[in-house]
């Protein structure tokens, strides 16, 4: 809703962000891995109906250790009444990109310690670990 009709709020908060990304423009992108053998981190995440038809958005963020390799925001395909869901949802549309990313490191010839998805709702947590 905040990006159809902002309000004055809204303006100072985007003023602010581009200041600091106008501040930030000369630091260097650092790109690291822990180890040889190495965990990848995925943090994915969804928000409920969030946009005009109710649909969720699903974000995600995977690292090797400092910084992000890959980051993405996309609108759900599907509309859900709980929040509980939109998280699993999310999950689901993600979990491609995990199989892919661990495959795709594998194939440079690294090894995989563990591939670990951080999501911070307990429901769907434990509705994804017991089914």
């Amino acid at each position: 809703m905040r990006e159809q009709a902002p309000n004055e709020d809204d303006w100072g908060k985007l003023k602010r962000i581009l200041k600091y990304l106008n501040g930030m423009r000369y630091l260097k992108l650092i790109l690291s891995a822990d180890a040889m053998n190495f965990t990848i981190h995925w943090y994915i995440n969804g928000s409920h109906q969030i946009h005009e038809d109710c649909r969720g958005q699903t974000g995600s963020l995977v690292t090797f250790g400092a910084g992000a390799v890959s980051s993405s925001s996309n609108k759900q395909k599907s509309n859900t009444k709980s929040s509980t869901k939109t998280k699993i949802i999310a999950l689901h549309d993600k979990l491609s990109d995990v199989i892919w990313m661990r495959y795709f490191v594998e194939c440079q010839g690294y090894t995989i310690d563990e591939c670990i998805i951080f999501q911070d709702n307990m429901s769907a947590l434990s509705l994804e670990k017991k089914g």
